[in-house]
């Protein structure tokens, strides 16, 4: 990863950017509602059709993985490509949010990749490595997040959490535009790419301009150019997804027999139904 030799992309100052946000007075988001799509339709035609790509990152505290469409057939969902490592017979659609640093405090490797060459290490040697998991929900746990908060290695070093979040950006930054440019034949530019990244709807505003700063400094968009980046509410991403459902992908969890006590309606998250309410009120 050349950009990785001396840390994630350019860095960025700790002001707070404005966004492309154009409703619910939230700076560093864009709601996705298909109400405010159709507002903003012909306001971001311009900006919609300099994007040859959409890619959208699912950024989580266990496991994390992208998916992309083209702008020319955007409902044709394309999932990334599979995992090497992880557990044999387990599907490895997504990677573990692990990350870890050489000795020297540089991006080493990202996911199973990571997790295995950690667990693989001399107990001696591994003291000296940087290796971190399940650290997404720092943003939201910590009440005084600034741009220098610390992330703990397991170790006991620390490491500026934006270095870290730009370094795993940066990695699917990277592995996108590689698949994309197999996929192509030719070499996909960054700029040709409008990144999605969802964020949970319980962060407060400074967790959401974290990930956003964390981006710009991945190399993923500027300042200068916010409306490449989209910082996006997981459940209103799922509520937008549920409505493109077509009849014959919906199951009728109603008819379903409960197993073991549970009925599969029960494993419907607060975070679907609060994505649910959040679409409700933006069409009122």
């Amino acid at each position: 990863m050349s950009e990785t030799e001396g840390g994630p992309a350019d860095a960025v100052s700790t002001p707070a950017y404005s966004s492309p946000a154009k409703s619910l007075g939230d700076p560093g988001i864009t709601p996705l509602s298909p109400s405010h799509i159709a507002k903003d339709s012909d306001a971001n035609d311009a900006v919609e059709q300099s994007f040859l790509v959409v890619v959208a990152i699912d950024f989580g505290t266990t496991s994390s993985g992208y998916a992309y469409s083209f702008s020319k057939e955007p409902e044709c969902i394309h999932v990334m490509r599979r995992w090497e490592g992880g557990d044999p017979g387990v599907s490895n659609q997504k990677t573990p949010t692990t990350i870890l640093l050489t000795p020297e405090r540089k991006f080493h490797s990202f996911g199973y990749a990571a997790r295995d060459f950690y667990h693989d290490l001399d107990p001696n040697e591994s003291k000296h490595w940087l290796y971190f998991e399940k650290f997404k929900m720092k943003l939201h746990t910590t009440g005084n997040l600034t741009m220098e908060t610390d992330l703990t290695a397991a170790n006991g070093k620390k490491v500026k959490a934006l270095e870290i979040f730009a370094y795993a950006l940066q990695f699917f930054k990277e592995q996108a535009l590689k698949e994309l440019s197999d996929q192509a034949g030719s070499e996909f530019e960054n700029s040709e790419v409008r990144w999605v990244i969802t964020v949970p709807a319980i962060w407060k505003q400074p967790a959401k301009q974290f990930m956003r700063q964390a981006a710009y400094k991945a190399g993923m968009a500027t300042p200068e150019n916010p409306e490449q980046l989209i910082i996006a509410l997981e459940p209103e991403a799922a509520s937008i997804y549920c409505r493109k459902l077509r009849l014959h992908q919906m199951i009728d969890l109603s008819s379903k027999a409960p197993v073991n006590g549970y009925n599969a309606s029960d494993t419907v998250g607060a975070g679907f139904t609060q994505g649910t309410s959040s679409t409700n009120r933006l069409e009122i």
